[in-house]
């Protein structure tokens, strides 16, 4: 009788026993899976280090730097005249039979400045209007500078070595070399008018490309006149560096 209560009584404290080894069990296995589940969340571990700047697709570059142009010598004598040169803004150039009869208060103001992407400044031309080359839409903005190429308005003075006055009526060209190799042949050079909203000038000009930055040489032909003589005038020349 005794071991029949005995045995009853054990049964209860195995049941309570086992249900206590196994919660423990479960405890300690748990234990592994939350410590992963908090390191698979995407809140745990924060970065506490310093934030880094990350490049955005398609930002823009600085824009390319205009170019800068000086030529030297400024003057060259050739005979009995004085050669100046000159690389200015692109230029928009008008026929002067147009401009007779465009009624005055109707053009536009001329600009005291010119920058990239600011209208133009203006030229008539006073002859050889099929010759200008690279001319400008007033009503666009000047094109920028590039690498690759620079839009510049040759301006040439020819003045006589003594009283310094204008000749006129010459046959003025063109010839650039970039380092040696020829970039423009006989380009023409046409007698012009400027407007700028400054005293007027009479030159002989035209808008010139430079296909690239560096050192040109520039030669500057008078065909043969009466006014200077018998002889072929020898070309000024010129040099221009384009940085």
């Amino acid at each position: 009788m005794r071991w029949y209560l005995l045995g009853r009584a054990i049964v209860p404290i195995c049941v309570l026993l086992g249900a206590g080894c196994a919660s423990g069990a479960n405890s300690s296995s748990g234990a592994p899976a939350a410590q992963a589940a908090v390191s698979a969340s995407p809140q745990a571990g924060l970065a506490t280090g310093p934030s880094q700047t990350v490049a955005v697709p398609g930002a823009q570059a600085s824009p390319v730097p205009a170019a800068s142009v000086q030529v030297s010598p400024p003057n060259v004598a050739v005979g009995s005249v004085s050669l100046s040169l000159a690389f200015e803004p692109p230029r928009h150039m008008e026929d002067e039979a147009r401009v007779a009869v465009t009624d005055p208060t109707q053009l536009a103001a001329p600009q005291p400045t010119l920058v990239s992407g600011a209208p133009s400044l203006g030229a008539i031309v006073l002859s050889d209007m099929l010759h200008v080359t690279n001319n400008l839409d007033p009503t666009q903005p000047v094109p920028a500078d590039s690498p690759q190429l620079a839009v510049r308005h040759a301006v040439v003075e020819v003045l006589t070595s003594d009283t310094h006055q204008l000749v006129p009526y010459l046959g003025v060209t063109m010839d650039l070399l970039l380092d040696g190799h020829p970039v423009t042949y006989g380009q023409t050079l046409v007698p012009m008018l400027s407007q700028d909203g400054s005293a007027e000038r009479v030159y002989y000009g035209n808008n010139i490309r430079l296909p690239a930055r560096g050192t040109f040489q520039v030669f500057v032909r008078l065909q043969r006149t009466p006014l200077l003589g018998q002889e072929d005038p020898p070309a000024a020349q010129f040099n221009l560096a384009v940085n």
